[in-house]
């Protein structure tokens, strides 16, 4: 998909399809919603059973003619991620935001016990090697992270010997550095 610079209007959002990473419709744009002194925004999603979700702009990967989802993180299962919320009993922040019980902090310690790769000393989410810089960076705080040698239990690559990077999506180890899978 093209990446344009051109804003997207809450018209051409709305009735837009809505689509998970693996393909999988979720439903339809039914509105956009945000909440007064909170940065972004969220798309309220109804899917096929009439069901309303909030989906933050930020778990968007991309928008154009529909819209596509992140890619679910390691250890989070696709039904924790897409739970239809029930409204009836929400604040207004909790309807655009979520329900306040509903806290990554379990999620992102399931993340730490599965996963290989090192962890952000911040934010706790898995760091990506960088090959052409040779350092660990954190998409989530946007930045580069240094990681001791008692940190990263990162395997490496058989071949060059550089750190290799775990695709979820394959659920494969890669190396930047040969560009092949190991």
């Amino acid at each position: 998909m093209e990446k344009t610079d051109k804003p997207l209007t809450r018209d051409a959002l709305v009735s837009m399809q809505v689509i998970d990473s693996k393909g999988r419709l979720v439903g339809k744009v039914k509105d956009i919603a945000f909440a007064v002194g909170k940065t972004g925004i969220s798309l309220s999603v109804e899917n096929e059973a009439g069901e309303t979700q909030h989906i933050s702009w930020e778990d968007v990967q991309a928008a154009s003619d529909f819209i596509i989802i992140k890619p679910v993180p390691q250890g989070t299962s696709q039904k924790q991620q897409q739970q239809p919320v029930q409204t009836s009993s929400l604040s207004e922040e909790e309807k655009v935001f979520g329900p306040y019980e509903q806290q990554q902090q379990p999620v992102q310690t399931d993340v730490q016990k599965q996963s290989p790769q090192p962890l952000c000393p911040t934010c706790n989410q898995p760091l990506t090697w960088i090959p052409q810089y040779k350092r660990w960076y954190c998409y989530n705080d946007k930045k580069y992270v240094s990681v001791g040698k008692e940190q990263s239990n990162q395997p490496l690559c058989p071949t060059c010997n550089q750190p290799l990077t775990w695709i979820p999506q394959y659920k494969r180890w890669y190396c930047y550095t040969d560009k092949k899978y190991v």
